[in-house]
């Protein structure tokens, strides 16, 4: 069986955290990711999904506007958060 796409790997990571499967996004997170957004930016797994979980507690929502992926490295981009009406 091969291995998921760097592609596949980013969406499944997007569903898991929009939806607040913080188990399964943390699974597709290697240990030492590096995150950089404009307002913060974290250089492990524990400390991004702390962050995430927080703004899922405030937030109505999130959508997925577009997906970078390369051969090896992961990377999400571009997306939208939804604000509390």
């Amino acid at each position: 069986m091969s291995s998921p796409n760097t592609r596949t790997i980013a969406e499944e990571f997007f569903a898991a955290w929009t939806t607040g499967d913080f188990d399964t996004a943390r699974h597709l997170l290697h240990d030492d990711v590096s995150f950089q957004g404009p307002i913060d930016a974290f250089d492990n797994a524990e400390a991004y999904l702390a962050a995430l979980r927080g703004l899922s507690q405030i937030v109505k929502g999130a959508e997925q506007q577009h997906v970078f992926h390369q051969h090896a490295r992961r990377q999400l981009a571009d997306r939208r958060v939804v604000p509390p009406s």
